[in-house]
């Protein structure tokens, strides 16, 4: 019985297998050829854009965003409305920032619609609006949105100041593998807000984020062993965490080390 029980486990999953290939390949086919090779000179583009804009030739690298965008490649929208706001490349812009901004959120972009809930709480100060925006990209996985909605909580912008519905959008983040989302984690427990005030579980999930990358969070914890704040004061450890965080790229922690060495 138990045989004939897994032989038909096994056989199920087949079946769903081979029905997940089929549709795979329906839509594969679905497209045209044509749509492939609109598919194919977007990538192009947009990977010839990234070339220009690492290399900091930012004009350039503009024109090969347009294309791509033109192709329908959702992120060179979104790296052009970048652009317009930041004044990269070209002169800032924030009506045409926002109109790719847009363009991009309109065909599925969890990023720009992010970045959309950004202007609004940012620029216009319409927290309900940027509310909107940021539940969209966080519904479509997008984890600083989830930070952001976690943030308009804490800080109580467009809603009732909750640290605990806070606390459960910066574990959202986290578990998206976020490493500000477990930094404001770590904050929260740090300053016992909302939950228990906690320097030890603050102190995880500070190094969980430093763990993730948070070059900023590697300079903090060196500068809380150098000067005892909420931690035993140990030089050693401090220079450790300084070194981590300058290897990094954070240049604060580069000359707090000189400063050590001159102390």
């Amino acid at each position: 019985m138990k045989q004939n029980k897994y032989r038909n486990i096994l056989v199920t999953g087949i079946v769903l297998l081979m029905a997940i290939l089929v549709i795979s390949t329906w839509n594969m086919n679905s497209l045209g050829k044509a749509d492939i090779i609109l598919l194919q000179e977007a990538n192009f583009y947009f990977e010839k854009g990234e070339e220009c804009e690492k290399a900091k030739e930012y004009t350039t690298a503009m024109e090969w965003y347009q294309q791509a965008a033109e192709a329908g490649n959702t992120v060179a929208m979104k790296k052009i409305g970048h652009m317009y706001y930041d004044g990269i490349g070209v002169r800032i812009d924030g009506k045409k920032a926002w109109e790719w901004y847009q363009k991009a959120a309109d065909s599925g972009d969890a990023g720009a619609m992010a970045a959309i809930g950004w202007l609004y709480k940012y620029d216009k100060q319409d927290y309900a609006k940027a509310m909107e925006w940021y539940q969209q990209a966080a519904s479509c996985g997008n984890t600083n949105a989830m930070i952001e909605i976690g943030c308009l909580y804490r800080d109580g912008q467009g809603v009732t100041c909750d640290y605990y519905i806070a606390m459960e959008w910066f574990l959202k983040a986290a578990e998206g593998g976020d490493a500000v989302g477990m930094s404001y984690i770590g904050s929260l427990y740090k300053m016992g807000m909302g939950v228990e005030k906690n320097i030890d579980e603050a102190m995880k999930w500070y190094e969980k984020s430093a763990n993730a990358g948070n070059y900023v969070m590697m300079y903090n914890i060196g500068y809380w062993y150098e000067t005892g704040d909420g931690l035993p004061q140990d030089f050693e450890k401090a220079r450790e965490w300084y070194q981590r965080a300058m290897d990094a790229g954070n240049e604060v922690a580069e000359w707090r080390l000189k400063q050590m060495a001159i102390e």
